[in-house]
């Protein structure tokens, strides 16, 4: 309840960055910080516990930052068992939820004296613009070959073992401007042009691995002129590597061409976000996982997913990472919520990790 009441939209963390750096160090933990790659006030928190050598050394994860609308959020706890915000805000739940249940296993270890596992654990800022604290982690950095982040919804014990990679794609289509009235003739409308790629393109669901979206078509002028210019921004998503190029490129061609046909020239490019991952069910982590909920008497399941975490950057480097449902719901949007027995759940899952 604390946690989501600080301003921490992604960008401006580092009012959450200095509670929770605070907070590790009353506990008595050592927690070291390092920069985000993207642009941010705030910075990563890393916390090592050298923990049983005997056991198997693990990572855990969750980023400090939030979607807008997060500033000023306002917190209530429902007759129903649910908490949820006063409505005009995000909960941040996605992911304070997961910051909360880390934060209440390291306080119960403490408190209680627990032996863990070799245990490193990340918070991370920028997260919901780019994964920019992950993307700062360096491999050499990595004391583990197993990960969980806690940041995904539905009921915990929700094991997300197969997350999508993700392109950039923006474009700019060129036309020639002319007088709407007097020699529309001599003008290539750039809004026409991208009109007619996009209606070629296969967009929002391709195939049950691959989905594609326009989030951007900007041509403002006025209406007297042929528009010269229109600027375009699209995602492409797909748990396959090669049907991630190939529908970027196949979105690439329907712009180069309508270019072509119409007489307008195009510039774009293409940037990859990050890459998916999809883990086997018989996987060690996954096991390890669905053990530790059991443990405390959680039904483990497993699942794919159309969004991308710090999984995906942790993948990337190396580790085998997966996502765990916090027991959030409602991700993102103004209706955001989360039942306190899954806060208490996610934790306990936490420290039955911990412990190993």
């Amino acid at each position: 309840m604390s946690y989501v009441q600080i301003d921490s939209e992604s960008g401006n963390e580092l009012e959450m960055c200095h509670r929770v750096e605070q907070d590790l160090k009353e506990m008595g933990y050592s927690p070291k910080t390092f920069q985000a790659q993207g642009p941010t006030n705030g910075y990563n928190l890393e916390v090592e516990l050298e923990g049983d050598r005997s056991k198997e050394a693990f990572i855990l994860c969750a980023h400090l930052d939030t979607v807008v609308p997060g500033n000023g959020i306002k917190p209530v706890v429902c007759e129903d068992g649910y908490i949820r915000s006063s409505g005009d805000t995000i909960l941040a739940a996605d992911d304070k939820s997961g910051v909360a249940a880390i934060m209440e296993a390291l306080h119960t270890v403490r408190e209680a004296g627990i032996s863990t596992r070799p245990l490193q654990i990340f918070f991370t800022v920028g997260e919901e613009v780019g994964m920019w604290g992950a993307r700062a982690i360096k491999p050499d950095m990595l004391k583990a070959k197993y990960a969980a982040v806690f940041d995904t919804s539905k009921e915990v014990g929700r094991i997300v073992t197969a997350s999508p990679g993700q392109l950039k794609l923006t474009a700019t289509v060129k036309g020639v401007a002319a007088h709407a009235g007097n020699a529309p003739e001599k003008g290539v409308s750039a809004i026409l042009v991208a009109a007619r790629a996009l209606t070629a393109m296969k967009l929002q669901r391709v195939d049950e691995e691959t989905t594609a979206n326009i989030g951007t078509f900007n041509a403002v002028g006025a209406t007297n002129i042929i528009s010269p210019r229109a600027d375009l921004v699209f995602e492409v998503r797909s748990r396959s590597k090669e049907k991630l190029y190939a529908q970027a490129e196949h979105m690439v061609q329907c712009l180069k061409d309508a270019c072509s046909e119409m007489g307008a020239e195009l510039e774009y490019e293409i940037r990859e976000s990050y890459l998916g991952y999809d883990i086997p069910d018989d996987h060690p982590v996954v096991a390890e996982l669905m053990r530790c909920c059991e443990s405390i008497g959680v039904h483990p399941f497993t699942q794919a997913t159309g969004g991308g975490s710090d999984a995906n950057m942790l993948n990337t480097l190396g580790i085998t990472a997966v996502n765990v449902s916090t027991g959030m719901e409602g991700s993102h949007t103004l209706t955001e919520q989360i039942k306190v027995e899954r806060l208490e759940q996610a934790s306990e899952l936490v420290l039955a990790l911990m412990k190993g």
